[in-house]
């Protein structure tokens, strides 16, 4: 097996996946709306909010930046 048989599909992955982040982009900027690029979940960060877990939001921004929010699940 060559090394080139298994860089191959993780190039493509990552190829794919700027693609796929290139285009978020374009649309937040076309649209001027902060656009989703992943979503998940986790531990709440705040120790003083009785709060479970946090759904947490990446935007792509229309000026081309990220942007993270915090969303408090109770």
């Amino acid at each position: 097996m060559k090394l080139s048989d298994i860089l191959q599909p993780i190039l493509e992955k990552r190829e794919a996946y700027k693609k796929k982040l290139d285009s978020i982009f374009t649309k937040a900027k076309e649209t001027g709306e902060p656009q989703i690029i992943r979503q998940w979940m986790d531990e709440c960060d705040e120790k003083d909010l009785d709060c479970s877990f946090d759904n947490i939001i990446e935007y792509a921004m229309p000026d081309g930046t990220r942007k993270i929010k915090r969303i408090h699940c109770y």
